[in-house]
């Protein structure tokens, strides 16, 4: 790659009204190569130095519409419009640039050939039962042939996950699930390390799902996460770019580090001049292509969707080999300017290689405060955060402004509790609040029923997600039809008197053949079956064929009162009856977590997780979401009655919040992307954060996401015991940090 010449370069033409672009920001905007590649740091303001591109091309006389800004997630294409609509002060031209998520780009270019929508799968659970349809398929073919196949194929939850994380990766890297001429299965099992039924099973649920091929006649009839972006590039790989593609005149991709093979195939083509030509394009034809001008901006530290692809090694060493080096050129944005020279020095120490080296400087003057405080048990913990928020509170700080990031979803059980009873409020992103958690509702279903009073679940939309929820757990097989449409609607009018039909008359009643069929229709559809049925007795009857009247009429109450449910379906539906007994003959005064920890373990929730959730990982996720729930009723001290209005001012207090003066609690991926004047980050210990059995590299990446999020103050918050302290807490060095920086040290000489 050749050295820019900047001398020789424009001067800018489009200039921000608030604030002066750094030298490395401007050294990008005015940039003219075709192709520049941003890596940056955390908080150097790679998304600004985009919306500054943006607007540069614009000014140059690009049409908005032609211009197109790729992120990897709906809030940080929100971010990016919202950065365009701020340096603009243009809302309309913000609106008329294209910033999208990339897989949704991939849907909106596939939905655009005129095929059916596919449904779009929304977790691993979904895929799960196609993963054993495929299965199944298999098995029959080769019980059918006469030296049938030894293929060992999923049947366990743990097996079934393991199988769809792995193709996602294959996809991630554009594998096709058809082999290649003269390829076997063996050599791809030697190649890339997998099982020769991995193969086998990928390439019929492949076929199950619809191929997504160009030249297949049976479109994809689902897509689970970026099946999209896996479909179109095989398109475009299939036809050599003969399919008809948007076009643009500048693309720009943020978060570039989360790019794999697959969305670089996407990318490649739409960079691709020569495809206008193929659109018939006469202009193109008679002056030649026009360029599409191109900005990716990254950082490689913040790489944690390896399941998805993206990896330091592919980014090196295969991003825009193929592009002409002298249109090529790597910029850097190495300084953060979202927080002070500590907290630099802290980053560097936990991301460099052991050496003083600075891997991050500042471009700030003024100090980033960091907090390091000290807890007994998560119940302290919480306590504590409460405190230190009320603090920064009254010291001026903005709650809206201020950022809970946890590590994993459970956590947020004792967090929302602490913030409601020291009335603060919160938004949730990331993750839902645990009172919308299935296995929190289902619980609050049971207590509801158990005691007579629905009023302790307010919200009429909380009608359907409780029933869903008890379906769930009961491993009740309902049609999805019967959670929508009018039924519902007028439950919900009266919630008390349909939640116990709904209770008593089908989870608590032995299921009959006649439950059994109309469960996979919807309710409107065995309203109409029923209404023609006695229309059909009454016509017989009065046409004179009282014998095949009288038949209809047996076999309909033959249905209708025989019995036929599996001894699984029996056990459950007896544990729920239990249950609900529990609840009912334990005194008024009985305390709420023993009657919690006696429900759970009668419905035997913990081992049923490990059933209903295909990833073992979210298993552990339930089981520890139902402890802290049990905990959080400990803490309560209170019975059962009063315990359920408690959670219900909970979930008021949350529906009632608004943005304004609200804090954020957030997943750590949630937060990628944005900015907080203050972060607090709870429960850093050794097991929770790194969780256990998650990749090293990917964790350490993670909690470097969650750290650099910070503008003015930090606060960790750690176990008491040293031993249990993470290791990346450790890592920050912070006291040593906060002592070369002259400021004072708030922490003890064991987190040297």
């Amino acid at each position: 790659m050749l050295p820019i010449n900047y001398r020789g370069a424009s001067s800018v033409r489009f200039v921000p009204g608030d604030f002066q672009p750094t030298a490395e920001q401007l050294a990008i905007q005015r940039c003219q190569n075709r192709y520049v590649i941003a890596m940056s740091a955390a908080g150097s303001g790679k998304s600004t130095t985009i919306a500054l591109k943006v607007m540069e091309n614009v000014r140059y006389g690009k049409d908005p519409r032609k211009i197109l800004v790729l992120t990897f997630s709906r809030e940080a294409a929100q971010v990016i419009r919202r950065m365009i609509a701020k340096l603009s002060n243009d809302a309309q031209l913000a609106n008329a640039i294209r910033c999208v998520a990339f897989d949704d780009f991939c849907v909106e270019v596939l939905n655009g050939f005129g095929y059916e929508r596919a449904d779009q799968l929304s977790s691993m659970d979904e895929v799960c039962a196609y993963v054993r349809k495929a299965a199944a398929n298999i098995k029959k073919r080769e019980d059918d042939r006469v030296r049938p196949l030894e293929i060992a194929l999923p049947e366990h939850n743990e097996q079934i996950a393991e199988f769809v994380r792995n193709a996602r990766l294959m996809k991630a890297n554009l594998l096709s699930p058809d082999l290649d001429e003269d390829e076997t299965y063996e050599d791809r099992a030697i190649r890339y390390g997998l099982p020769e039924s991995f193969f086998y099973i990928y390439r019929e649920v492949e076929r199950v799902r619809g191929t997504g091929s160009y030249y297949d006649d049976r479109p994809a009839a689902w897509r689970s996460e970026f099946d999209a972006t896996f479909d179109l590039a095989r398109m475009l790989i299939e036809t050599q770019g003969r399919i008809r593609m948007p076009t643009y005149e500048f693309v720009a991709v943020d978060e570039l580090q989360d790019m794999n093979p697959a969305s670089y195939e996407v990318l490649k083509w739409l960079l691709d001049p020569s495809r206008e030509s193929v659109e018939g394009s006469i202009a193109a034809e008679i002056l030649g292509p026009k360029p599409v001008y191109f900005i990716g901006a990254g950082d490689f530290d913040q790489i944690i969707h390896g399941w998805a692809g993206s990896n330091i090694r592919f980014m090196k060493e295969c991003f825009g080999a193929e592009w002409p080096s002298s249109s090529v050129v790597r910029l850097t944005l190495s300084s953060t300017y979202r927080h002070g020279p500590i907290m630099a020095k802290m980053v560097s120490a936990l991301m460099g290689d052991g050496s003083d080296n600075e891997r991050v400087r500042s471009g700030r003057s003024h100090k980033t405060e960091v907090r390091v405080e000290r807890y007994a048990d998560h119940g302290a913990a919480a306590g504590k955060l409460v405190t230190a928020l009320v603090d920064f509170r009254k010291r001026g700080g903005r709650l809206d402004d201020t950022a809970i990031i946890l590590r994993s979803p459970y956590q947020s059980i004792l967090v929302e509790n602490a913030l409601f009873e020291a009335g603060l409020n919160w938004r949730i992103e990331g993750m839902e609040s645990y009172l919308m958690r299935p296995e929190v509702l289902a619980l609050r279903g049971i207590m509801a029923f158990a005691l007579d009073d629905l009023t302790t679940i307010p919200g009429d939309d909380k009608f359907s997600r409780v029933i869903s929820s008890l379906l769930l757990w009961q491993q009740f097989e309902w049609a999805p039809e019967r959670l929508q449409g009018k039924y519902l609607k007028d439950a919900a009018k009266d919630p008390g008197l349909n939640f116990q039909h709904f209770l008593q008359g089908v989870l608590l009643r032995p299921r009959t053949i006649y439950d059994r069929r109309v469960a996979r229709l919807s309710w409107e559809r065995q309203s109409m079956e029923e209404t023609a049925l006695l229309e059909r007795i009454q016509a017989l009857n009065r046409s004179g064929q009282t014998a095949k009247a009288e038949e209809l009429r047996r076999r309909s109450d033959y249905e209708s009162s025989t019995v036929e449910e599996t001894s699984e379906e029996r056990r459950n539906r007896l544990r729920l009856d239990a249950s609900v007994a529990l609840i009912r003959g334990a005194a008024p005064d009985a305390p709420a977590h023993v009657l919690l920890e006696q429900v759970v373990a009668t419905l035997d929730m913990k081992n049923k997780a490990r059933l209903l959730f295909v990833d073992p990982a979210m298993a552990r996720m339930v089981s520890q979401s139902l402890d802290g729930f049990v905990q959080s009723a400990k803490r309560r001290n209170c019975s059962l009655r009063e315990f359920a209005n408690w959670l219900k001012d909970v979930d008021i207090a949350l529906r009632k919040a608004r943005p304004m003066n609200t804090l954020l609690v957030c997943s750590v991926e949630a937060a990628k992307g944005q900015e907080f004047e203050a972060v607090l980050l709870p429960f850093l210990e050794a097991g929770v954060f790194p969780a256990r059995d998650a990749d090293p590299h990917e964790e350490r990446n993670r909690f470097y996401v969650a750290v650099t999020r910070v503008c003015d103050e930090l606060t960790l918050l750690v176990p008491e015991d040293e031993q249990r302290v993470s290791p990346y807490v450790k890592s920050l060095k912070v006291a040593r940090s906060l002592r070369e920086g002259g400021f004072l040290d708030r922490c003890s000489d064991d987190n040297r």
